[in-house]
């Protein structure tokens, strides 16, 4: 910023991932991991490299967030996300928890329950009817949001009225 603070944008498009363009140590490393072994599914097993991986991710999690579930994009993480949700909540005798918030106008991926959370109308209209248990609330970005003005608490009980 125009204070010298520097920032990560995590942001991705769709169908992409965030690590630069023509980064050559990247390249590199990919060839040598192709020529070590291109391609593995966990499922059901792990190779070192994923295992490796895994613990690494988990040492920048923080408490007990110490668990790693490897997916191929992120409306399968989506997918994987919504259904440990209700697995857990039928483990704990609540078969009945089902439904999902998601932002309005956001994208979650192309599968039918991420495409259903999804709140990009034009996206979802060929695929009608989907999962049902989406439901939207609004962006929390009360500079989006005039009718407001200044006074979050208003904006907040307007959002939560949404639900």
């Amino acid at each position: 910023d125009d204070k010298g603070k520097r920032y990560l944008d995590g942001l991705s498009g769709l169908f992409v991932v965030n690590a630069g363009h023509g980064r050559h140590e990247l390249a590199e490393t990919a060839y040598k991991q192709g020529q070590e072994l291109a391609f593995f599914p966990v499922w059901s097993y792990a190779h070192p490299k994923a295992v490796e991986l895994a613990e690494r991710l988990a040492d920048y999690a923080p408490g007990d967030l110490n668990k790693v579930f490897f997916t191929t994009g992120g409306g399968e993480a989506v997918e994987t996300a919504w259904k440990l949700a209700k697995q857990y909540f039928k483990l704990k005798g609540r078969p009945t928890k089902y439904k999902v918030i998601s932002r309005a106008v956001a994208y979650h991926g192309t599968p039918q329950g991420a495409l259903s959370i999804t709140g990009l109308p034009a996206l979802k209209a060929p695929f009608e009817p989907l999962v049902p248990g989406a439901h939207k609330v609004p962006n929390t970005n009360i500079y989006r949001a005039p009718l407001f003005g200044d006074d979050p608490e208003a904006f907040g009980r307007w959002a939560a009225d949404q639900i």
